[in-house]
């Protein structure tokens, strides 16, 4: 019996969710996988997050936030916060709850200016992480998956930022870091939009570049777990 009133306690202690409960979803301006495109979300995993929702019945509404406040409301579990696309990892699965995987990423790719010869003439990617000339541009509160780990065996120079990828872009046009590392999705959208200055820049595929990672709609614990079964119950 002890353990009845144990689990009575708990549920005591959950926050009650209305049948009136909105959830935010949590996005930012990002081509290809998120933007806004009037009141819907579209892109590769924007358009998926919604038309998820949608078809569970989970009522929400979009919020433009940047990535690190995302984190933040997610990690403080005091709100019905989700937020569109973002990788999971051990940490993060221990203040956030996860759908299933929405979208898969390409294996990244290494992009640079397409003079720096220090980034283009690598052979794989611990020879490029090794490098003690070169700096890696990397953006805060984000992870890169599978590379995480890489990254911390081997501790490249590294120039941690919290701006978008369009100023980072900026960042290695005007050798302020060397590279970055990002879907090929990605790095496409972005060379294109730099117009004439995209023709600085050049990406790089290395033979042991890990698979890409998986993308999820990413919650805070106080979003019921019956909502994101709801979720895992449809097709992206």
């Amino acid at each position: 019996m002890r353990w009845i009133f144990s689990l009575l306690a708990a549920l005591c202690c959950l926050p009650a969710i209305a049948a009136d409960d909105i959830l935010t979803l949590h996005y930012h301006h990002r081509p290809p996988y998120q933007w806004r495109q009037d009141v819907h979300l579209a892109g590769l995993v924007g358009q998926a997050s919604e038309r998820l929702l949608h078809k569970a019945g989970i009522r929400f509404e979009l919020a433009e936030t940047p990535p690190a406040r995302q984190l933040a409301l997610i990690q403080s579990g005091q709100g019905l916060d989700c937020g569109v696309g973002w990788f999971k990892n051990p940490e993060r699965e221990g203040f956030a709850r996860f759908s299933k995987a929405i979208y898969r990423d390409a294996p990244l790719v290494v992009l640079s200016r397409s003079d720096n010869l220090a980034v283009r003439k690598a052979l794989s990617l611990p020879a490029l992480l090794a490098r003690r000339d070169i700096t890696l541009l990397v953006k805060k509160a984000y992870s890169y998956g599978a590379l995480d780990a890489l990254i911390a065996r081997y501790q490249p120079l590294r120039q941690a930022v919290g701006v978008e990828n369009q100023q980072m872009l900026k960042m290695i046009q005007a050798r302020r870091a060397d590279y970055l590392l990002l879907a090929p999705e990605e790095a496409s959208s972005l060379i294109e939009q730099a117009g004439e200055a995209g023709g600085q820049l050049a990406t790089l595929q290395l033979h042991d570049m890990p698979q890409g990672e998986q993308r999820y709609i990413m919650c805070s614990k106080a979003v019921p777990a019956e909502w994101l079964a709801r979720l895992d119950a449809l097709k992206p």
